[in-house]
């Protein structure tokens, strides 16, 4: 085994590439690019595959792929997708990554937001946004209507019985977020007061673990911001108190989970392969945390800078000072 491949998905790419074409390492495949360097004589060649995700990336500046999933390689070399062959999903389970059809997800709606109808929930984003003039109904994947939304008739969803149970508390208290590929919505407590902050709920599986996202001002960056709670980004997005956004690719919410899997997770949807990161850290998590993040995935990670804010637990609330590491 060669990370998440058998063994002759090496003996494919010889036979399609050439012996002298490919180059294994613990964290990587190095082969030579079927799209720019096919049938080129060279020393080193550009093509990276990982072996812990499906993914590759070419670092030939010249390249009109530059980076995809392994599916998309496999087909360019044989003419057919036959990566299945090659590729272990058992250990993709393993590492908590759920097998799903890559595009067959279920579209997923959600009801348009009336501020007229929701005084307090409009009162309540306006306020978490500094009072800016921002329009609320702008801002992707927010919604208001926890009825509609969880109605049979606006999506075919199967909620379990707690989200029933609690429907018109929902209803009353709560502002929705919904992820970037619609897998996970996120119910947010408009009482501040309140010890019941949030409510996650799986709406359907995914290959990788969904994650709530806003693009940034360069598509072309490699560089990317991430925090646990869709708040944070959406601040540092319309303030922009970094003065990152204009070399920004995107922006990318975990719902609170692990940021290692949100990234591994990014690199896989988003086809960007050695992102720089950026995060905007709770003052709570300790720097060891992010030092252990980069050494474990030094091999999918260019270069990791932390903020925490000085002026209060995260960057949601004001004023924003920010504190940088680099790690």
């Amino acid at each position: 085994m060669i990370g998440i491949y058998h063994d002759d998905f090496i003996k494919f790419l010889e036979e399609n590439l050439g012996e002298d074409a490919v180059k294994v390492k613990s964290s990587n495949i190095i082969i030579q690019c079927p799209w720019c360097e096919y049938r080129m004589n060279k020393k080193h060649y550009h093509l990276w595959i990982s072996t812990e995700i499906p993914v590759f990336n070419c670092f030939n500046s010249g390249c009109p792929m530059k980076s995809g999933i392994v599916p998309q390689l496999v087909k360019k070399i044989k003419g057919v997708d036959i990566s299945d062959k090659f590729i272990d999903r058992s250990l993709l389970k393993e590492k908590k990554l759920k097998k799903a059809p890559i595009g067959k997800l279920k579209d997923i709606f959600v009801p348009e937001i009336d501020e007229d109808r929701f005084k307090l929930k409009s009162f309540f984003i306006k306020k978490r946004l500094g009072f800016n003039n921002t329009d609320i109904r702008s801002i992707k994947g927010l919604f208001f209507d926890i009825n509609k939304f969880i109605d049979g008739n606006m999506n075919k969803i199967q909620f379990d019985n707690r989200v029933f149970r609690l429907r018109d508390y929902l209803h009353s208290n709560f502002v929705g977020f919904i992820s970037d590929r619609k897998c996970v919505v996120v119910l947010r407590n408009i009482d501040s007061d309140s010890n019941f902050k949030h409510v996650k709920i799986k709406l359907q599986d995914d290959v990788f673990p969904d994650y709530y996202k806003l693009n940034g001002g360069n598509p072309k960056s490699n560089n990317i911001i991430l925090s646990e709670g869709p708040f944070d980004i959406l601040s540092e997005y319309v303030f922009n108190s970094l003065d990152l956004k204009c070399n920004t690719k995107l922006y990318a919410s975990s719902f609170s989970a692990h940021y290692q899997s949100l990234i591994k997770s990014i690199v896989y949807n988003e086809g960007i392969y050695q992102p720089s990161i950026t995060i905007l850290s709770d003052r709570d998590v300790n720097l060891k945390y992010y030092k252990n993040l980069k050494f474990y995935n030094k091999h999918i990670i260019n270069n990791l800078t932390v903020y925490y804010n000085r002026g209060g637990k995260d960057f949601n609330v004001f004023p924003i000072i920010p504190e940088k590491f680099i790690i």
